[in-house]
């Protein structure tokens, strides 16, 4: 097997495109480890387009269903969906020469016809496999799985996927119905009661949050309660049958302690000179003196003797002089000491174990509960589809037979960001390829192969419990399965030489690069000769206020700026200063747009709002936070308090929210004159029946009305959609008005909020405004592509994105080490089974073990963390931040690129007034390799100004709001002829074929008719006697031939012909059958069929003499001039009848 150093080094130096090529091999399983910007995206589709791509060796290309590509997002499934496609569709029609060209660049041998063949076809090859490319999410993979094998899994076959959101709504009810039975329940009420002895409400609350969002681990490692207790006392070395009352019971007992040394140590303290030593004297004396009872219930006051408040023993038992005097004493108080100690670390490890089994025992109770709903409904969750795939494939009675019919379909796997795949989807993925390379089941004409590629740099997903120890687990585990060929990319297409030095440097000593790479980080730019920017810019403090004499008056208003806001506005000016100079971005060989710049924080925080401000009080175009929580969007709020008043009008609060809103706009000064000086108890709805302003209390009257009777999603669009007192528009109008287009976004995910709410519920408002109080809703907005405007994200949001400026603002914050996490998973700690502490007091040394652990590898992924954020630039990178009134802490982002920028030769320290800026640059010396033609730039959007009309309401639609049908009255029609009569059959398919005949006969040449109409006659289908085909043609052939009615069948007549119109104020809609229109008259034909003729003319139904007078008034509208006559044909029989006046 090939080393993974030797190859390193064999490729190092070597072509990219070499690189990319032999990763792309299609005969070869390839563990790829691909450094930022390095082209994962390209290589994952160069290899699906040369599977598909017949062999070298003249072997078949292989089928596209048998092609299995797992993806971290929908996102990047989707990218390279679009890019395996448009080569495809580039190949089907592109001229021979270039697709030469493309197929030689991509396989590395010459084309022949065969090859050049296949590539045309796949196209349609592809669009034609049912389900297309199977490019997904794990989930999407997890979700198909089970949807083939439903009842293997022992699931619903209908299943339904719960979004999250539906998730946490059915969980937080599963969790309100178990600890509603608190009362009913012993046991849980036993539970909740030694918990709340660590934990008050906030807490607890906190805790069981915590604990079940992670229920996928729950069923992981704690599902066998009796297990789990054996294996926690088995980590301890305790005894399972001791309780800590029978550890307490031998404590007091004075078999379990030397009584005697004790007692005299207590008298060496009670002749002591110091009074802390004889009121210790006293205190041992009083518990030894007691009974069982009694030392039991004084035993806290008797370890606080020899122990502080943190568990560790006292420093000072005895004091010097009387140690002196009796040395055998302070011997004494020491053993005790220590016996008192190991005491208290095995109560607090024996309450630690029944806390742990307290809280997993309720949670338990609650995800059975919520289990339970599912059920009920056929509904899986996310951690579901994962939990239940991982056990479909791993159980022994129906793993052979999934394994089996999977096997049959599926040669090729390929996993995207491997390191951030978590230790569940490993098994799975393990689980596939297990019959992949052992010779069971292998079809041996076939080469089946395994591609991952991944970056352990960039693994920051272990809140998703992702770890760069899994992917180089399963590295290994490869290399060894499937001859797994290790290779590395480190080539970036992304990143100027600039920017990759100064990442390098960053990362060079090995105590930043642990958790990152064991070898030195060196990155090589493609991109060499292209012009670069790196700059460190001084840590923005916070104002300092001048000190004051202490008596002073406090009348003066001094505005103090945080670091926080000054860093904002200096952003923000830096970037105002770009775009009003033009400032030329070097590599693309143009002005600086806004589009062009990201910024990226680490944690969503207050300072992205006052970036977002500072931004747009200079004009200056930004996309947003990348995820917004909608209740805290301004025009939301505004809506939910207008619904919040209708329902109570009394809410004072609520109502002077509305008044100040957009959509009715008041003054400070307006509202202050009806919500100042009221009568007592006065609300401000009852004050305002007597405002002058009708229209806004018209518009409050309305919305309380409307509240009573409209669902959410009526209710609010009203609101936005009629006009109200600020806008005679729209109340969307008034609020685009005040709050521009950065509205929008908002107002649609909450209308989308209500249609699902509405879905899932019972339409009430009420209910809607609960609902949405109670589950936070939040919305992750895409900001992949610029559009134009400054991207504002989190770090983690800016995976797998890129941009020619990089700002790094929030680059002092490091891992908080109070926060430490309470719950230790295995997958984490290495232990086998979990571990909780419920408050710091009771941590064991075991736990205090795991949680430095786990503060190191948070630390670790602090600075992967910033390894990403660096590896976003393309052209230039700005490193800046801010102080608080405390310094930051050592190992902050913004320390270790201080340390890189000094240990740059060429880096030039700039002079300014706030502090000295550090820069590196380097000249472009090729030509700017991201210039764009002119041709093939995309043209700049036009803004344009909407014409008046599209700003006024719409006029009402005409009543009915659709056409009334002259041919589908509404009164009562006559009654029609049933087919099964007796001898009433025979009519009912005359009446048919005859209305057919005279509908196609008259469009052809009258030499030719009685030939069709015979031909027509004698088809089969119709199953007519002979005698029956001469009298239906005889009848027809009558009609067409009778030279009183020929103008209707002649050439210049008119078939099946629609007419709209007016007819007294009322929108009318028809189709005429035949119509034949002269100079001086028209005439309107109609069939009836299926319905007897009336003997007598006088008799024909009003309904039909309505249909006709209906026709000939929109047809008079039309020719005002002519004469219009009416007539009606019954097919049965052939019978023509000429209306008189209508």
């Amino acid at each position: 097997m090939t080393n993974a150093a030797s190859v390193q080094s064999s490729v190092r130096g070597t072509d990219p495109n070499v690189v990319q090529s032999r990763a792309s091999n299609p005969d070869d399983s390839v563990w790829v480890g691909a450094s930022a910007g390095t082209g994962k995206t390209k290589v994952l589709t160069d290899r699906v387009l040369r599977l598909l791509l017949p062999r070298a060796d003249g072997q078949i290309g292989t089928e596209p269903h048998r092609i299995l590509g797992l993806t971290y997002t929908k996102a990047a499934a989707g990218e390279m969906l679009l890019r395996i496609n448009k080569v495809l569709s580039e190949w089907a029609i592109i001229d021979d020469h270039e697709l030469e060209e493309n197929l030689q660049k991509l396989t590395g041998r010459t084309p022949d016809e065969p090859l050049k063949t296949a590539a045309r076809s796949l196209f349609a090859k592809v669009v034609d496999t049912p389900g297309g490319l199977k490019i997904m999410t794990i989930h999407s993979f997890c979700q198909s799985i089970l949807g083939r094998f439903p009842l293997e899994a022992g699931i619903s076959p209908h299943f339904k996927v719960l979004e999250e959101s539906e998730a946490r709504e059915m969980l937080s009810r599963a969790r309100q119905i178990i600890l509603g039975q608190n009362a009913e329940n012993q046991d849980l009420q036993a539970a909740m009661t030694r918990i709340a002895a660590y934990q008050n409400e906030q807490q607890f609350e906190s805790t069981l949050g915590n604990l079940l969002s992670e229920r996928r681990l729950l069923l992981r490692y704690g599902m066998d309660m009796a297990k789990l207790k054996t294996d926690l006392f088995a980590l301890y070395g305790l005894d399972e049958s001791y309780s800590a009352d029978d550890f307490k019971a031998v404590f007091i007992d004075n078999e379990s302690f030397n009584f005697g040394n004790v007692y005299a140590a207590c008298k060496a303290l009670a002749a002591s000179d110091n009074a802390n030593d004889r009121q210790r004297g006293i205190d041992i004396q009083l518990w030894l003196d007691a009974d069982a009872t009694k030392r039991a219930a004084k035993l806290d006051e008797y370890k606080s003797i020899y122990l502080t408040g943190t568990g560790t023993i006292r420093k000072t038992l005895i004091t010097k002089n009387c140690a002196k005097e009796y040395p055998e004493a302070a011997e004494y108080l020491e053993t005790e000491a220590l016996r008192v100690h190991d005491y208290a670390q095995t109560i607090t490890i024996l309450e630690s174990i029944q806390a742990l089994l307290d809280i997993f025992g309720i949670c338990h109770s609650i995800i059975d509960n919520y289990q339970r709903q599912k059920e009920r409904q056929g509904l899986l969750d996310f951690d579901d589809m994962i939990y239940i795939t991982e056990n479909l494939l791993q159980n022994e009675q129906s793993s052979a037979w999934v394994m089996y019919k999977l096997d049959g379909g599926l040669d090729h796997l390929l996993i995207d960001e491997a390191q951030d795949t978590s230790p569940e989807q490993w098994e799975i993925i393990q689980n596939l390829c297990a019959e992949f390379f052992t010779g069971e089941g292998t079809r041996e004409e076939i080469v089946r192969t395994i591609f991952a590629v991944g970056d352990k740099k960039q693994s920051i997903y272990s809140f998703q419990r992702a770890a760069p120890e899994g992917f180089e687990e399963m590295q290994a585990h490869f290399e060894h399965k499937a001859s797994a060929k290790p290779l590395k990319m480190d080539v970036s297409f992304r990143s100027t030489a600039t920017i990759l030095d100064i990442v390098d440097r960053t990362f060079a000593p090995a105590e930043i690069r642990q958790g990152l790479e064991n070898d030195i980080i060196k990155h090589e730019s493609f991109r060499k000769g292209q012009a670069g920017i790196t700059e460190l810019w001084p840590l923005e403090k916070p104002d300092t206020a001048d000190e004051e004499e202490p008596w002073d008056a406090p009348i003066t208003i001094t505005e103090q700026q945080s670091g926080e806001v000054k860093l904002a506005n200096k952003i923000a000016d830096q970037v105002k200063n770009w775009l009003d100079n033009d400032e030329t971005l070097e590599s693309f060989d143009r002005p600086i747009k806004p589009g062009d710049i990201m910024i990226l924080v680490q944690t969503r925080t207050a300072f992205q709002a006052r970036l977002v401000r500072a931004l747009k009080s200079r004009n200056i175009p930004v996309s947003g936070i990348d995820r917004m929580v909608l209740g805290d969007q301004i025009a939301v709020m505004d809506l939910l308090a207008l619904a919040r008043f209708a329902l109570l009008p009394e809410d004072d609060l609520s109502l002077a929210c509305i008044l100040k809103s957009p959509l009715i706009g008041w003054a400070d000064d307006t509202l202050f004159t009806y919500a100042y000086d009221r009568e007592k108890k006065q609300s401000l709805w009852a004050r305002l029946q007597n405002c002058e302003d009708k229209a806004v209390l018209s518009y409050l009257q309305r919305a309380i009305k409307d509240a009573a009777t409209m669902h959410p999603f009526y209710f609010f669009g009203n609101i936005l959609q009629t006009p109200c007192p600020a806008s005679d528009v729209s109340g969307l109008h008034a609020i685009h008005a005040r709050l521009g287009v950065e509205a929008f976004d908002p107002l649609d995910e909450f209308m989308n909020a209500c249609q699902n709410y509405e879905q899932n519920h019972v339409a009430s408002l009420q209910g809607f405004l609960v609902w949405q109080q109670k589950d936070d809703i939040v919305i992750k907005r895409e900001l992949e592509e610029a559009g134009g405007a400054v991207r504002i994200m989190t770090v983690h949001g800016s995976k797998g994105l890129q941009a020619p400026i990089v700002f790094l603002p929030d680059t002092t914050r490091t891992p908080d080490p109070r926060k430490k996490p309470a719950f230790l998973w295995p997958d984490k700690t290495g232990l086998n089974v979990p571990l909780w502490s419920p408050k710091k007091s009771m941590n064991t040394p075991l736990v205090d073990r795991a949680q430095e652990l786990l503060f190191d590898k948070e630390y670790e992924e602090y600075r992967r963390l910033l390894y990403v954020a660096m590896t976003r630039a393309e052209e230039r990178l700005y490193v800046c931040g801010y102080k608080k009134k405390s310094d930051p802490s050592a190992g902050n982002w913004h320390e270790l690129i201080t340390n890189a920028f000094h240990s740059h030769p060429e880096c030039k320290t700039i002079e300014c007034d706030d502090g000295d800026i550090l820069r590196i640059t380097d000249p472009r010396t090729k030509d700017q390799d991201r210039k764009k033609d002119a041709t093939t730039q995309k043209a700049e959007r036009n803004i344009v100004t909407l014409p008046q009309w599209a700003h006024e309401k719409p006029k009402a639609e005409p009543f009915p709001s659709r056409p009334m049908a002259p041919s589908r009255p509404s009164g009562q029609q006559p009654a029609a002829r049933s087919p099964l009569h007796e001898a009433a059959e025979q009519k009912f398919l005359r009446g048919n074929i005859t209305h057919k005949l005279l509908q196609l006969l008259p469009d052809l040449p009258s030499e030719r008719r009685a030939e069709a109409a015979r031909h027509y006659l004698g088809l089969p289908a119709h199953d007519l006697s002979q005698t029956l085909q001469d009298s239906i043609f005889e009848e027809t052939m009558a009609i067409l031939t009778s030279p009183d009615y020929a103008f209707f069948f002649g050439v210049n007549s008119l078939a099946e012909v629609p007419v709209t119109g007016f007819v007294n104020n009322m929108l009318v809609s028809g189709q005429i059958d035949r119509l034949y229109v002269s100079d001086t008259e028209i005439h309107i034909l109609d069939f009836k069929t299926n319905r007897p003729p009336p003997k007598d003319p006088a008799n024909i139904p009003d309904i039909y003499r309505q249909q006709m007078k209906a026709y000939r008034d929109i047809v008079s509208n039309i020719y005002p001039d002519r004469k219009v006559y009416c007539y009606l044909l019954w097919t049965d029989g052939a019978n023509l009848v000429k209306l008189p006046d209508l």
